[in-house]
């Protein structure tokens, strides 16, 4: 069990149920894990600056809780969680992750009513063309696919 793995989900995409198969995965594959959460302009148009730093500030909070909560719970014993929030472009936050920790494989969480699979497929297929990374969408009922 060695590396990094990384789940990212932005507005209309993932939920808690992808993440923890996400962190699964990692427990059978990977040291770390990374959840990083991208608030991006498509979804939060207009954003400003100061409300914007308030948004990721209580994200964050949101998610450290999630993830300490879906370990406690027994899910990926033994990997080291990260989360990352970030502002701007999917696949250009995902893959400047990607190269800064060396990420090998990338979890996309499955979009809910707020997305439809083509705009996921396309973000999907940005971050491959992107980076060296395998990149994989977590289907919230059937898994990893």
């Amino acid at each position: 069990m060695t590396g990094t793995a990384m789940y990212v989900s932005w507005g209309g995409t993932g939920r808690a149920n992808g993440f923890r198969r996400s962190l699964r995965q990692a427990e059978a594959n990977f040291d770390t894990l990374v959840y990083l959460a991208v608030i991006d302009p498509e979804t939060f148009p207009g954003l400003d600056d100061r409300l914007g730093q308030v948004v990721q500030e209580e994200l964050k909070w949101l998610l450290d809780t999630q993830t300490t909560l879906a370990q406690q719970q027994g899910s990926g014993e033994g990997v080291e969680i990260e989360v990352i929030v970030r502002s701007g472009e999917v696949a250009a936050q995902t893959s400047e992750v990607v190269a800064e920790l060396g990420v090998t494989t990338v979890y996309v969480g499955s979009p809910d009513s707020g997305r439809t699979d083509d705009a996921v497929a396309t973000v999907i297929e940005q971050i491959r063309h992107r980076t060296n990374a395998t990149v994989a969408l977590v289907d919230e009922g059937d898994g990893i696919i």
